[in-house]
């Protein structure tokens, strides 16, 4: 996940690392493996772990082995499921752009943050953004929003500047095959992310 680019820095700022632990995802990964990756990582970023209707105690099982910071749902959890996981570590709602749902998780308080993403999560095809930020402005979300769904390099400045996200999301987006994340990609994305953000900071 990158945030949006605050005036004071020159780069944007990667704010978590995701791991896949949903269930049949081809990105799916090990608690070991995520252990071994966030080991890796030359500066500590906190984890994210992203989770499709996984059983409770499973997710909290991981929140513990592995040390995340935060989860990401993107099942058909409802809003027990999400209180009791937002007892042990925030929860980031994952949701198809459909104003009933952005209106409806806005305003519960076990959700720290609305990510909103294509129709096929994981498939690199985005939302409407122009239909997205339409929505945003009608239901006036009162969390902070992360974008996702088909962001690369070439069509995140464009996503910045349609919806105004608080954050973004990218996977398939800055991959050389499915699952392989390539290097070159993610400095593309960011340099991109940092130019989007300054641009509209120039006008």
């Amino acid at each position: 996940m990158i945030s949006r680019r605050p005036r004071q820095q020159s780069q944007p700022v990667p704010m978590r690392l995701g791991f896949v632990f949903a269930n049949g995802s081809p990105r799916q990964v090990s608690c070991d493996r995520a252990e071994e990756i966030a080991l890796e990582m030359s500066v500590p970023v906190p984890i994210v772990g992203v989770f499709r209707d996984n059983p409770r105690d499973q997710v909290l099982e991981v929140c513990q082995t592995v040390g995340l910071t935060m989860v990401q749902l993107h099942g058909r959890e409802d809003p027990a499921y999400v209180a009791e996981i937002a007892l042990d570590v925030p929860v980031i709602r994952a949701l198809p752009t459909d104003p009933e749902q952005v209106a409806c998780w806005s305003s519960n308080p076990d959700v720290e943050y609305l990510l909103l993403d294509g129709p096929n999560p994981g498939s690199g095809e985005p939302c409407d953004w122009p239909g997205l930020a339409t929505i945003l402005g009608d239901v006036k979300p009162t969390k902070p929003i992360i974008l996702a769904g088909g962001l690369t390099p070439d069509t995140v400045g464009t996503a910045i500047k349609t919806v105004q996200p608080f954050a973004v999301d990218v996977s398939s987006g800055v991959e050389s095959s499915r699952g392989k994340k390539e290097a070159g990609l993610i400095g593309a994305f960011c340099r991109a992310v940092a130019q989007a953000d300054l641009s509209q900071h120039d006008h």
